[in-house]
């Protein structure tokens, strides 16, 4: 592609102690084909020499940018770099992941020519054995909101090209405009979050069939989706309630609302589900947190309103909806494998259990009872 033809793009990379795996990072996104680009790595207060390894890279390529900021999480990171990029596209690339050469080229042709306002490319996980599994697009396509949500949203979803966020491209102006920025407080979910907050802004959605980016995976101990967070249940109900809001205004088939209902009911019960898996958390302390999900009205709605696609989804449903909290506890105790009713609690967990419980996460994050 012509140069002249080539609006700026940036890069968006949040760091922090990566110092194993930045130059990597940084280096794919270097290497893109489509060359006029800005890459803004956003130190969020390492304490090893990351930042040390991003001035080296950038003495030998001036499109690499490097802001220094305290340690305030990787949302806060990324809409630092978002504030301070200057391209009219933008895509976030997480530190320990990688993109193929063609991505941002791929990804912008198809939005200039469809006049998109979101691009979706599919992405594999890269597993430290060297497996990879990849999660594609079977075509390209460009349509209007309501078409494609009524057609592609929840098969994207199941392939999780929806919650993942760094295989997409955005408008920078509708993100200025619309006032979407990640969400500070969370820790999770903040990358379905901010999707579903741009898709409502969105007319058209493009798509693209190729597997550009390399989403790296780690063990379990080291993932935060697989670690307990105090805001966990709050933020999945969060997503919940801004996928009903967008699907409703859009007036999508109902066909369509119902899946959507039974996949982020799932969503929800998941987050719930790593209670069990070291929060630290006492018997009574889950009960009642289950209490207080099931009685907020958004969730409560939803247990009403939902049609269950399968038994264990069926399962859930009537002990929640019933109120039959012990026995919900007593089943996914024993799935999870939780031994001890008071549950473990490590050192780091002893002064979390202290944090804000269910009722005041739902109303730091601006969830109405």
């Amino acid at each position: 592609m012509d140069g002249a033809d080539q609006p700026l793009i940036s890069i968006i990379i949040p760091s922090y102690n990566a110092s194993d795996s930045i130059e990597k990072a940084v280096g794919s996104a270097c290497a893109q084909t489509y060359e006029n680009l800005e890459i803004i790595v956003v130190d969020d207060g390492s304490s090893d020499d990351t930042a040390e390894k991003v001035s080296t890279l950038a003495e030998k390529d001036p499109r690499i940018k490097l802001i220094k900021k305290e340690n305030g999480g990787v949302s806060a990171a990324r809409n630092t770099g978002i504030r301070a990029a200057q391209g009219e596209w933008f895509v976030t690339l997480d530190d320990d992941d990688f993109i193929d050469t063609g991505m941002l080229e791929t990804l912008y042709v198809n939005a200039r020519g469809t006049d998109a306002d979101l691009v979706i490319c599919g992405f594999r996980k890269v597993f430290k054995n060297g497996r990879k599994e990849e999660f594609k697009i079977e075509f390209d396509y460009a349509e209007e909101k309501t078409a494609f949500l009524n057609t592609l949203f929840i098969e994207l979803y199941d392939r999780h090209l929806i919650s993942t966020h760094s295989n997409k491209l955005y408008r920078m102006a509708l993100v200025r405009e619309k006032n979407i920025y990640y969400n500070e407080l969370l820790a999770v979910n903040e990358d379905i979050d901010f999707v579903l907050r741009y898709l409502s802004a969105c007319r058209v959605i493009g798509t693209v069939k190729p597997a550009f980016l390399n989403y790296v995976q780690h063990s379990d101990g080291e993932s935060l989706i697989s670690t307990f967070r105090d805001y966990g249940v709050a933020s999945a109900l969060l997503t919940a309630v801004e996928c009903r809001e967008l699907l409703m205004v859009t007036g999508v088939e109902k066909n369509v609302l119902n899946a959507a209902d039974n996949r982020f009911f799932v969503h929800i019960c998941s987050f719930v589900g790593l209670m069990y898996k070291g929060s630290g958390y006492t018997g009574d302390r889950r009960l009642a947190e289950l209490k207080e999900l099931c009685s907020h009205r958004s969730f409560n709605e939803l247990l009403r309103r939902l049609r269950p696609d399968g038994v264990k989804t069926l399962a859930a449903q009537i002990m929640l909806r019933f109120e039959q909290y012990g026995l919900y506890d007593h089943i996914y105790g024993f799935l999870y494998g939780l031994k001890d009713q008071n549950g473990p609690v490590s050192e780091k967990r002893e002064t979390e259990c202290a944090a804000p419980d269910c009722a005041e996460a739902y109303r730091n994050l601006g969830l109405s009872e």
